[in-house]
């Protein structure tokens, strides 16, 4: 693998990290000290880092995944945030009530989902990460990957088709 340099590997990869983390915990503090200790774990093995096991950015996630692992074993807390009701209501525009019920309804059906197919989902469509990639992260073929989030879109259709 050719050299990167830290300060690139950084730049390149941080708020994808960042994201990550954050979404799975609650605390900003706990995600600062979070993106650090995996550029710093990384940094520390990167000469171990396999480029045809997949790409630097899902081999990041990984080492993330395994931080907040580790985070929720020290603390004896569950490792992904449980997802919130709904927002705080507001009356600036009107039909604001029939939006926050819609999203309260896709929230509480995808807080219904198994975990695996909850990560798949953020993995896939909000990280961004191909199948490939996302199995990477969560230690699952691409295949597997593909199936929990076929899974979760058969799941979440109902709730999607009457939100529309």
């Amino acid at each position: 693998m050719e050299a990167i340099e830290p300060d690139e590997l950084y730049r390149l990869y941080a708020d994808q990290v960042r994201r990550f983390l954050a979404a799975r915990t609650n605390d900003p503090e706990v995600t600062a000290d979070g993106v650090q200790e995996v550029f710093a774990r990384a940094l520390s093995s990167l000469d171990k880092f396999d480029r045809e096991g997949g790409s630097l950015g899902a081999w990041l996630l990984a080492i993330a995944r395994n931080y907040v692992i580790d985070q929720a074993r020290r603390q004896r807390v569950i490792a992904f945030v449980p997802i919130d009701d709904a927002p705080p209501e507001s009356r600036v525009h009107p039909g604001v009530d029939d939006i926050v019920a819609r999203r309260t309804s896709l929230l509480q059906t995808l807080g219904m989902l198994p975990l695996p197919q909850r990560q798949v989902l953020f993995l896939r469509h909000l990280a961004g990460l191909s199948s490939a990639e996302a199995g990477t992260v969560l230690g699952r073929s691409p295949g597997a990957v593909r199936m929990l989030q076929n899974r979760a879109h058969a799941s979440l259709r109902p709730a999607l088709e009457a939100a529309v």
